[in-house]
């Protein structure tokens, strides 16, 4: 059985170290371009396909799939 106290630092190394994750994806996405960051937003927090994206976007679908 886990102890709270293990358990506790347990936790707050998770935590750590999901912050240290959202940091770099918040870097990384600081750099991109207007139309790649709307491309990552469009795929992967909104959740639609790289055919309905290219065509909101009107580029071709291969260049979604390349972003």
């Amino acid at each position: 059985m886990i102890t709270r106290r293990y358990k506790s630092e347990w936790l707050k190394k998770r935590k750590h170290k999901l912050e240290v994750q959202i940091e770099k994806i918040d870097n990384a996405l600081e750099i991109l371009t207007d139309r790649e960051y709307k491309i990552i937003e469009l795929r992967y927090f909104v959740n639609i396909s790289n055919k309905y994206v290219a065509t909101r976007l009107d580029l071709m679908e291969q260049r979604v799939s390349e972003a």
